[in-house]
């Protein structure tokens, strides 16, 4: 299991690139009544410490709403993110329409416990991961490969 980020100063890298969204995209998500958290585990784990991404789209409201929501989003990560982001993942914050009207105390709270059930689902799929692959290289459960006209 990936260590969590112990320095409450470490500063969290930032993601800028579509192709990183894309690929948090595909990992596991928690959807919480102001945000959806999504994370992804890059294999191999990048020492440099986890990645973080904000996101809201024109649903949220016009420029002001979304520039709000964001920033909401920043500072609740700065709270909550400082003990317990894993190395080696991104993670990525979409915004939602109530990201701007809900309670600052109940968007942490969302917040600690999406990033424990995002991180418990990471675990699990790594796991079935692993079983899956023992499995496979075992031999037992492979047949040998026929060639074409045989």
């Amino acid at each position: 299991m990936p260590e969590p980020i112990s320095s409450p100063s470490l500063r969290l890298l930032r993601l800028r690139k579509r192709p990183d969204f894309l690929r948090a995209a595909t990992g596991v998500k928690w959807v919480a009544p102001a945000f959806v958290l999504q994370a992804y585990q890059r294999f191999p784990p990048d020492p440099n410490g986890p990645r973080l991404g904000f996101t809201a789209t024109r649903r949220v409201g016009g420029a002001v709403q979304r520039n709000f929501a964001r920033r909401r989003l920043k500072e609740a990560t700065r709270a909550v993110f400082a003990g317990k982001a894993r190395a080696g993942t991104d993670y990525v914050l979409i915004a939602r329409g109530t990201t701007g009207g809900h309670e600052f105390d109940l968007i942490l709270a969302d917040l600690d416990r999406a990033l424990q059930m995002v991180h418990k689902r990471l675990d699990a799929s790594r796991r079935s991961d692993k079983t899956a692959t023992l499995k496979s290289s075992s031999g037992a459960l492979s047949a040998p490969l026929k060639q074409p006209g045989q």
